[in-house]
């Protein structure tokens, strides 16, 4: 949005490719911990696409993390307004 201070999320489309173990993928507010819950899935081989929403933290950022190796493609698709 034109007033990035109003934006309580994001709209994310995560793309992760595996390279060889299922795994989860997280997103989170920085400045709060990864609770270990799965914002995205990572396959084993191939690629699996997911639209998830992810809480902005300090500074209307994001952290990410995953527990196994892949390749992640991030797209910003939208925000959620809102109070603080």
């Amino acid at each position: 949005p034109r007033k990035t201070s109003k934006a309580t999320a994001v709209i994310l489309r995560v793309t992760t490719k595996g390279k060889g173990s299922f795994g989860r993928f997280a997103a989170y507010p920085v400045g709060g911990a990864d609770l270990g819950t799965t914002s995205a899935s990572v396959s084993e081989k191939g690629k699996r696409s997911s639209v998830i929403a992810a809480d902005i933290g300090d500074d209307g950022q994001i952290a990410l993390a995953s527990s196994a190796a892949t390749k992640a493609t991030i797209e910003i698709i939208g925000f959620v307004k809102g109070k603080r």
